[in-house]
């Protein structure tokens, strides 16, 4: 059907892929190619850089490539995978690091509300309201407060 719509034949040949000779032509399917006997032709051929040079290949219908093959593993476990990023000691080191944040954020609070009941910063906090300076100064008495912290802090220890 499609031989007689594109006014075209097709067969199969029986010789070889093709050498390279001498002189630069070609034996089999290629060297036929060359001769204009053959339009076209598809084959599982390797792609060398001989034949690369004598015809022009579309599209590799079959390429050679070294694989290695591993038995598969008897049981895989998708239960924890998220864990398996990382190796069990880097979660460790990222689980104490967050409980001593915790612990160290606990403790600073404790120390900040012991802060935060002292006259001193009930005075300074109602002038500073009163005066308007409480929006420009309000980080300078947050330091002043962590260092008043870290004097109570001394002073217990």
């Amino acid at each position: 059907m499609i031989q007689v719509d594109l006014n075209t034949e097709y067969g199969i040949e029986r010789t070889d892929y093709g050498e390279l000779q001498t002189d630069g032509s070609f034996t089999g399917v290629i060297g036929l190619l060359q001769q204009e006997k053959i339009d076209v032709f598809a084959l599982a051929m390797r792609i060398t850089p001989s034949r690369l040079n004598a015809v022009a290949f579309s599209y590799p219908i079959l390429i050679n490539t070294q694989v290695y093959i591993a038995a598969a593993s008897k049981g895989v476990d998708f239960r924890y995978f998220i864990f398996s990023v990382l190796s069990p000691n880097v979660w460790l080191v990222i689980m104490g690091a967050i409980v001593f944040l915790i612990a160290i954020q606990t403790v600073i609070s404790i120390f900040e509300d012991a802060c935060r009941k002292s006259l001193f910063h009930r005075t300074t906090r109602a002038f500073m309201v009163r005066s308007g300076w409480s929006r420009v100064l309000y980080p300078i008495e947050t330091q002043y407060g962590y260092i008043q912290l870290l004097y109570i802090f001394i002073k217990a220890n």
